[in-house]
C-alpha cells in the first residue's frame, strides 16, 4: 500500500499524463500519418509537436511547415505579379503555455486560429500559422493541475534542446529569403511557460546574430519580432540576454534626444491583471528557493538591481527595473510624463474610444532591443486572456508600426 501511495505521489509531482502527439496517427504496420495543412481563405496552419524530452515526435511535421512557408512564398509571388505591388506575407509561430497542448481540446488551438484570421486582414500575401505543441497539459485531474507547476516550469527551461532550437531556427531561416515583391514578416509568440520555451530556444540564435555582425553594421535579426506574453519565467533569465545585448548593441538615445525610429526585436509584455505571474509565481518560486544559490552583487547591475533574488521571484514585466516602455491610457500620469519628456512614441492604439500610447519610459536603463513593459487589464484582463480582441488590435498596431518604421534599426558596437 505504501508503495502504491508513493508511486501516486511521484506521478503527481512528476506530472504523469499523456506524452503523445495529437496531430499524428500511428496506424499499425503503416508509416505515421501527419495531419494535413489546414487551409482557409484567411490562413494556413500546421503543427510541430515535441515530447517531454524536447524531441520531435515526427520530423515530417517540420518538413511540412517548411513546405508550407515555401508554398506561401510562391503564392505571394503570383499575387505580387498580378497586382504589380508587394504581397507582404505574415508567418506567426505560437508556443503555448501551461495546461495546454496541440489537441483540439486545448482552447489555445481555436483561439490561435481566430488570431490568424484577424491578423491576415493586414497583409496582401498569405498568412501562415505554426503551432508549437508540447506537454504543457500534463495532468487531467481538475483542481490538482496547480501541482504540476514545478515540473512544467522546469521543462520550459530545459526542454529546448537541439530539436526545439533547430525547429525555430529553420522557421526563421525560411522567412529570411528576401524574394523581390514578397517581403515576409516573421512573428514568434510565446505565452506563459511557452514564453520561457521560446526564449530558451532562441537565445543562442539571437546572440549569434549580434556577435556575427561586424562592428558598425546594422544587425539583421533572425525574426522580425519575438513576443513573450505573460511569460512565467524569472527575470534573472531575461537579465543575461538584456545585459549581453546592451554590451554589443548601440543603445537607444534617452527621451528627447537623437533619432526616434527604433523598433523592438524582442518584446516581453504582461497584464497588470495577471495574478498568475503577479501573485502565484512568486509564491511558487519561493517554495523552490532552497534549491537555488543566488548572490548579492558587489555593486548594482546594469539595470540597478542589487540582488539576484529580486529577479528570481518575479518575471521581467513585473520587475520595474526592466521596464523600457510604457503601454497605457494617454491620461495616466506616467504616460503624460513621458510625453512631456519628449519620449519616442512607438505606436498608438484606440480601444473603445480611448487612446493608448506605447511610448519609451523616461530614465530607463534598459535601452536595447529587448523591450519590457506592462499593459492594463483593459487590453488583457488576466493570465490566459491573450487572445482578446483588444490584444489582437494592439498586436496589429505593433506589426503596422514595425512595417512603417522599416525594421528594427540597431547597430553592432
Amino acid at each position: 500500500m505504501r508503495r502504491i501511495a508513493a508511486f501516486a505521489a511521484l506521478c503527481l509531482f512528476a506530472a504523469c499524463g499523456p506524452n503523445k502527439a495529437f496531430r499524428v496517427k500511428y496506424p499499425v504496420g503503416k508509416p505515421p500519418q501527419i495531419d494535413p495543412i489546414e487551409k482557409t481563405d484567411k490562413y494556413r496552419l500546421a503543427f510541430v509537436e515535441f515530447d517531454d524530452q524536447g524531441e520531435m515526435f515526427e520530423r515530417g511535421q517540420l518538413a511540412q511547415v517548411l513546405d508550407m512557408i515555401s508554398e506561401a512564398r510562391r503564392d505571394a509571388a503570383k499575387i505580387a505579379a498580378a497586382s504589380g505591388k508587394d504581397a507582404d506575407t505574415l508567418v506567426v509561430t505560437f508556443v503555448h503555455g501551461w495546461k495546454n497542448n496541440a489537441s483540439e481540446k486545448s482552447s489555445n488551438v481555436g483561439r490561435f486560429r481566430d488570431m490568424l484570421a484577424a491578423l491576415s486582414n493586414q497583409f496582401d500575401g498569405p498568412t501562415v500559422g505554426i503551432f508549437i505543441g508540447w506537454r504543457g497539459d500534463s495532468l487531467a485531474i481538475p483542481g490538482v493541475k496547480q501541482l504540476t507547476y514545478w515540473g512544467r516550469r522546469n521543462k520550459s527551461a530545459t526542454m529546448p534542446n537541439a530539436h526545439f532550437t533547430e525547429t525555430l531556427k529553420q522557421i526563421m531561416l525560411a522567412t529570411r529569403d528576401d524574394s523581390p515583391g514578397v517581403p515576409m514578416f516573421s512573428l514568434m509568440i510565446g505565452h506563459s511557460f511557452g514564453g520561457g520555451l521560446l526564449k530558451a530556444g532562441t537565445i543562442q540564435t539571437i546572440v549569434n546574430a549580434v556577435l556575427d555582425t561586424p562592428v558598425g553594421r546594422e544587425i539583421v535579426w533572425p525574426a522580425d519580432l519575438l513576443v513573450f506574453v505573460n511569460e512565467a519565467s524569472p527575470a534573472v533569465s531575461s537579465y543575461q540576454l538584456i545585459e549581453t545585448l546592451g554590451r554589443h548593441v548601440e543603445a537607444r538615445p534617452p527621451c528627447g534626444e537623437g533619432p526616434r525610429g527604433y523598433n523592438p526585436a524582442i518584446l516581453s509584455i504582461a497584464s497588470m491583471g495577471d495574478s498568475a505571474t503577479l501573485a502565484f509565481f512568486p509564491v511558487a518560486q519561493a517554495l523552490s528557493r532552497p534549491f537555488h544559490r543566488l548572490r548579492k552583487y558587489p555593486k548594482a547591475n546594469e539595470l540597478g538591481v542589487e540582488r539576484q533574488a529580486s529577479m528570481y521571484y518575479r518575471s521581467a514585466p513585473h520587475s520595474p527595473a526592466f521596464h523600457s516602455h510604457l503601454l497605457d491610457d494617454t491620461d495616466t500620469p506616467a504616460v503624460q510624463a513621458a510625453k512631456r519628456d519628449g519620449c519616442a512614441v512607438f505606436a498608438t492604439h484606440v480601444l473603445s474610444g480611448k487612446e493608448y500610447l506605447f511610448v519609451q519610459r523616461p530614465g530607463s536603463k534598459n535601452a536595447g532591443p529587448y523591450w519590457v513593459t506592462q499593459m492594463p487589464k483593459t487590453i488583457v484582463a488576466d493570465h490566459g486572456g491573450i487572445f482578446s480582441p483588444e490584444f489582437r488590435s494592439v498586436m496589429i498596431d505593433i506589426l503596422l508600426a514595425q512595417r512603417t518604421l522599416g525594421g528594427t534599426k540597431y547597430i553592432r558596437r
